[in-house]
């Protein structure tokens, strides 16, 4: 990745570009289902739609004493 920035002290002028690849990663702190995420782009804002995977219910066990 290349990055150029310019600035300027009077009225004030910056210019930044940048070239090359970019990503940049998210954990999520819960389970997700996998094959229900959704992503769209449009307008230069990223949309990340993720599905919780549902709790399992616990169970009670009755021991014999």
């Amino acid at each position: 990745r290349e990055d150029k920035s310019e600035s300027s002290d009077e009225n004030y002028y910056l210019r930044e570009r940048s070239f090359g690849k970019w990503s940049r990663s998210v954990r999520i702190p819960v389970k997700v289902q996998e094959d229900k995420v959704r992503a769209s782009y449009k307008n230069g804002l990223l949309k990340v739609s993720l599905e919780k995977q549902p709790q399992q219910q616990s169970r009670k066990i009755k021991l014999n004493a």
